[in-house]
């Protein structure tokens, strides 16, 4: 591989890092900017495929994404080790030589690289974009801030006998939570390391961020700011939404899609605002097959975003774009929640949306996993003078770098199995095939031309059952070129097949009570005055399942030859 994956990349570097991926393999990447941020910078793509085997478009497509939260700066890592071993890959292993002969791969490695750039570069930490920064938030309540000029913002432990938090008597590095029956012991309040505005000296009201949270953005399901948080003033409110959700509309060959966030391990399914018996049974057999894939690649569980990782599903999650790519277009679309530091540090995982304390062994756990791995995720409490608050401890965990982030050593590590799932999901997609083109002499100058045309996929070319009902199927069409000296007799110069179906539906034997099935192949047929010299070409079309073509004289399909491309 041509990069180390190390070290997490601030902008320069990361664009440096694209652009040597690129000029090392231009033959099957290209590298283009498909709009910019907030504050100036590129939102980059890479389109990967073989170019001598067919034009990108003219395949099945597949959408890749990372760092649409700010400080998951482990999700553009990832995508970047996706680039790097497709390119390097190629040639050398089967799977991902046939992936980049038949099919197109689109990489937006860094979709919101103002918030990436804000986590990678400053002590701040955001989920959102670089609309608001957070050291630009001075509103009444207590703000973050580096008070101590270490360069991180760490936790406050104030002494307050009302106080949450204890040391630790096994480990005095650590604040433990206070039992519920004990007192009279020296206890603490944690909050934020940050300076209070307008204070009244009794409460500690904590400034709550703002964001511009680009998966609040997509028009879906949409609430707008205040009913959610991050949502913006309208759907596509941020520029970096917008420029994916262009992206996506430009390139309707698109047959799946994987967003990847972090933390927690696990993979997400649509939907995130529904319930699994409101979307279309098909459908979750599809989902279903495919997350399979990805937990035998990942060891990560498949879990629906509603049912599964909402907290509170009365208030279901607005706006996601997952949820855009499957509700309005019908493309089966996951987010994958990479590296979970419970797993590991060896603690049971007793959530998926983990809002959980932990206690004295789990976070001895923790530390002792840190200590190894991460030092930098846990800095010893030390005395502070706060100018309002007196003596105060600083320091403690940074869920940057320890439940957000993995350490830089493990970036490959966490990127493998991911790379490996996205891989096997684009090599599902629908693929196009002419198995037969032939002609049957009726007499000397008249013939009956036909083209047999299948499916060579698992997924089906209209994908799912939401995009038939949308409308936005891969209808399969045959065209018939002729040379100017014949005539078509009979026959439709176009002839649509509909959908062709996949392998996916067939994974069962045939039973009358289960799921009918669909026709993996069609065929079109015509009637041609010509002399047997002229040249017929054919045609095959899908949005979603690419296009192919076969050509031959009338005389080499009577022998059964043709030339396919």
């Amino acid at each position: 591989m041509k990069l180390s994956h190390d070290r997490y990349l601030p902008y320069d570097e990361y664009t440096a890092a694209l652009k040597e991926l690129v000029t090392a393999s231009p033959e099957l990447a290209l590298l283009e900017s498909v709009g910019q941020s907030f504050r100036g910078r590129e939102i980059w793509a890479v389109i990967l495929t073989n170019r001598a085997t067919g034009s990108p478009e003219s395949k099945p497509g597949f959408y890749i994404d990372g760092n649409n939260h700010g400080e998951e700066v482990i999700t553009s890592s990832v995508t970047l080790y996706t680039i790097d071993f497709l390119l390097s890959e190629y040639g050398q292993d089967p799977d991902v030589t046939r992936l980049l002969d038949t099919r197109v791969v689109y990489v937006l490695p860094r979709v919101n690289p103002d918030g990436a750039e804000i986590c990678l570069t400053t002590p701040y930490r955001t989920v959102g974009t670089g609309r608001y920064h957070p050291a630009d938030e001075f509103p009444t309540g207590l703000h973050l801030e580096d008070l101590d000029g270490d360069g991180e913002i760490r936790q406050m432990a104030i002494p307050d006998p009302r106080g949450e938090w204890r040391r630790s008597s096994a480990e005095p590095r650590l604040l433990v939570l206070r039992e519920p029956w004990e007192a009279d012991g020296q206890y603490y309040r944690m909050v934020p390391e940050g300076m209070l505005r307008d204070w009244d000296g009794v409460s500690l009201p904590i400034v709550p961020p703002r964001h511009g949270n680009l998966n609040r953005q997509f028009p879906v399901n949409w609430e707008p700011e205040g009913g959610e948080y991050g949502s913006g003033d309208f759907p596509l409110n941020e520029p970096e939404a917008m420029a994916m959700a262009r992206f996506v509309l430009s390139h309707p060959n698109i047959t799946g899609a994987q967003a990847y966030h972090s933390h927690g391990g696990i993979i997400l399914r649509p939907s995130g605002f529904r319930r699994d018996a409101e979307l279309p049974a098909a459908d979750l057999d599809v989902f279903r097959a495919l997350g399979a894939v990805g937990t035998e690649a990942t060891g990560y569980p498949l879990i629906s975003t509603y049912e599964d990782f909402t907290p509170n599903m009365r208030s279901p999650r607005h706006g996601m774009f997952t949820d855009w790519l499957y509700d309005r277009m019908g493309i089966p679309a996951f987010a994958s929640e990479v590296w979970d530091v419970e797993t590991e540090a060896g603690i049971p995982k007793q959530q998926f949306f983990s809002t959980r304390p932990h206690n004295e062994a789990e976070q001895m756990r923790f530390l002792a996993w840190a200590d190894e791995h991460s030092p930098r995720a846990h800095q010893d409490w030390r005395e502070f003078e706060h100018p309002q608050l007196g003596t105060v401890l600083l320091g403690g965990w940074d869920p940057y770098f320890i439940q957000r982030n993995p350490p830089p050593s493990l970036i490959a590590k966490v990127a493998l199995p991911n790379t490996l799932f996205t891989m096997r999901h684009a090599l599902a997609s629908p693929l196009l095939n002419i198995r037969e083109f032939k002609a049957q002499p009726v007499s000397a100058d008249i013939h009956i031309v036909q083209a047999q045309v299948e499916n060579l996929g698992y997924l089906a070319t209209n994908l799912t059952d939401q995009a038939r009902n949308l409308g936005k199927g891969g209808d399969v069409t045959v065209e018939l070129e002729l040379d100017r000296d014949c005539e078509l007799l009979m026959g439709q110069p176009v002839v649509t097949l509909g959908d062709l179906a996949g392998r996916e539906e067939r994974r069962m034997p045939y039973d009358p009570w289960r799921r009918p099935w669909g026709e993996p192949a069609g065929r079109a047929e015509w009637l041609v005055r010509g002399a047997g010299a002229r040249r017929i070409t054919v045609h095959v079309r899908s949005t979603k399942a690419g296009s192919c073509s076969a050509h031959a004289t009338l005389d080499d399909l009577q022998n059964g030859d043709s030339n396919q491309q």
